[in-house]
């Protein structure tokens, strides 16, 4: 995600939520005029925090592209067996007969 689609969901989030955004500017207007070392921590810690989101999407993302470019699908040869055909399926089923051979 680039900081242009960062700013455009936050923009989007405005828009859809009118209320919260209101109420928010509403109380930091209130820690400007009453608490101004209070607003300006509120302010700083807010920004770092978005920082820090910004910062851990964009590496999440361009890692999960590298990976998905080298890492290619395989598809598992033992998916593909049918399961009257599968090693495994002969296996139980020989040894459930055993098991009932000899209880009863």
């Amino acid at each position: 995600m680039d900081f242009s689609g960062f700013m455009d969901s936050i923009v989007s989030f405005s828009q859809n939520h009118t209320v919260i955004v209101i109420v928010l500017s509403l109380g930091l207007l209130f820690f400007v005029y009453r608490k101004p070392k209070l607003f300006f921590l509120l302010l700083f810690l807010g920004l770092f925090l978005a920082g820090l989101l910004y910062m851990i999407t964009s590496i999440t993302g361009s890692s999960s592209e590298q990976k998905k470019r080298l890492i290619p699908k395989e598809e598992k040869q033992s998916d593909n067996i049918p399961l009257f055909r599968n090693p495994l399926y002969f296996a139980i089923t020989e040894l459930c007969t055993h098991e009932t051979r000899f209880l009863g």
